[in-house]
């Protein structure tokens, strides 16, 4: 069953990586409403569900679960993207900071914390 739940939502994500043009760093609304429909029901970890709402610029909905799930060192990750993507620095780094160590996101993309602020 989980992985007929992964792969689903593997599905949407596929289909939203491959819009055209890439989506902007601040968007301007929901990508896809019907998208939007699709990840809401599906049953995933709200972490799986926060990054496919990022994917489709639904800031709102990440925004919502990733508040939801505060403490978790994934959603605070996605907490600080989605407040970046809005171009709300001050508190993006605010999150970066929350990080309890390094974020093995933050190690792969930035070499660490202290580099991602």
């Amino acid at each position: 069953i989980a992985y007929i739940i992964m792969l689903h939502a593997r599905t949407v994500a596929e289909i939203l990586l491959k819009q055209n043009p890439s989506p902007m760093l601040k968007p301007k609304g929901v990508f896809s409403s019907s998208t939007q429909r699709d990840i809401k029901n599906l049953d995933a970890h709200k972490n799986v569900l926060c990054g496919l709402h990022l994917l489709n610029d639904d800031i709102h909905e990440c925004h919502m679960l990733a508040q939801s799930l505060e403490g978790d060192p994934t959603a605070d990750y996605w907490h600080q993207i989605l407040h970046r993507r809005e171009g709300d620095y001050w508190n993006s780094k605010w999150w970066v900071n929350q990080l309890d160590g390094d974020h093995p996101v933050l190690r792969s993309t930035h070499g660490g914390k202290q580099e991602a602020r």
